[in-house]
């Protein structure tokens, strides 16, 4: 018998995509690990441990993660401006997009954009 509350066991698979889902849907909107939590009823410190373990990222880091993916994709595919796309990623400022990128990528997202358009 094996007890689902215990931590070893991890999100179920039916748990992670509902998180995931929401992530992916909500990029812009607040994804803090109480909000993620409340997804699947557990505590928010239980759910972080549980997140970690199952995905092998804090919350935090797949979040911004996620957010930086919907920036590259954005900055390929649309004219949008990169302020416009900081917001539609989640990010609270452009500045705050360029520093997230520039250390993630060592790129700007200026520079991405003119080197990777398609």
């Amino acid at each position: 018998r094996v007890d689902i509350s215990t931590p070893a066991q991890g999100l179920t698979p039916r748990q992670l995509q509902r998180v995931t889902e929401y992530i992916d849907t909500h990029l812009a909107d607040d994804l803090s690990v109480r909000v993620l939590a409340e997804l699947v009823t557990f505590s928010p410190y239980h759910f972080a441990r549980l997140f970690r373990q199952t995905t092998g990222e804090s919350v935090h880091q797949f979040v911004l993660r996620k957010r930086l993916e919907q920036a590259q994709h954005l900055l390929r595919k649309t004219d949008l401006t990169i302020a416009q796309i900081a917001l539609c990623s989640g990010f609270a400022h452009q500045s705050h997009l360029t520093r997230a990128f520039h250390k993630h990528f060592r790129l700007t997202p200026h520079a991405y954009r003119q080197a990777y358009r398609v």
